[in-house]
């Protein structure tokens, strides 16, 4: 927070502001013909509403975001290993320049960096649960459901967001890679079901994900193989 209004906004700053201050109908041609994607203007337009429109009001949904982010560093290091690996790693995430730099800015890269944490720390419960023998299958597909809609948030937040479910995809590979071992050679009781399971569970994920982003699909490949052309025609 420190200084957090202290300068005025910098050009793509006022991007964003001009952004948030368009209906979503208005919003989502502009959008479409530049290279963003809509959830994190969206949302700092209903967050405006009530803090305002001043610089350290705009540049706080960021510092939120970056709170949001040390937070689920802890939890997922806290998930993995030991509550004293989460509080190092959000301790890490919390002093990292880029962490603070971009809590200080009105752009969406706090917002990507927490919903992408967020993710993970879904994504590993879920992977946990895959590997119990004796789980509960509705947690299993719970898991599964919240961390489908970290990733459509994800994936409305910033085009970069699909490295994020490249990475979740490496490692469900080498899950179910693992899981069809144990069941292969009888291992620790794992059963052929529990690896269809999660092979199911995965894979409905990533449809509902794709179908959710389907919209913004084509937009997306043309936003990422070049540069639009947003002047005026004269």
């Amino acid at each position: 927070l420190h200084s957090l209004g202290g300068q005025s906004l910098w050009y793509d700053e006022g991007v964003a502001f001009g952004h948030s201050q368009r209906t979503l109908a208005e919003m989502i041609p502009r959008l479409q013909n530049n290279v963003h994607v809509p959830a994190y203007f969206g949302t700092l337009a209903l967050y405006e509403d009530g803090v305002g429109h001043s610089e350290f009001g705009l540049r706080s949904y960021s510092v939120l975001w970056s709170l949001i982010s040390v937070a689920a560093v802890f939890a997922l290091g806290k998930r993995l290993f030991h509550p004293i690996v989460g509080i190092a790693a959000a301790v890490f995430v919390a002093l990292n320049s880029f962490s603070i730099h971009y809590a200080q800015e009105t752009r969406m890269y706090a917002m990507l960096a927490g919903v992408s944490a967020l993710s993970m720390w879904a994504f590993v419960r879920w992977a946990q649960l895959a590997f119990q023998r004796h789980r509960n299958r509705q947690w299993l597909w719970a898991w599964a459901a919240v961390f489908a809609v970290f990733n459509i948030i994800g994936e409305y937040t910033h085009v970069s967001y699909a490295l994020v479910m490249l990475a979740q995809g490496a490692m469900a590979l080498l899950l179910l890679g693992m899981l069809a071992y144990r069941a292969f050679n009888s291992e620790d009781g794992t059963s052929w079901g529990q690896v269809g399971s999660a092979f199911l569970t995965y894979t409905v994920v990533n449809l509902v994900t794709l179908v959710a982003f389907a919209p913004w699909l084509l937009v997306a490949v043309s936003q990422i193989s070049a540069q639009p052309n947003i002047s005026a025609v004269v």
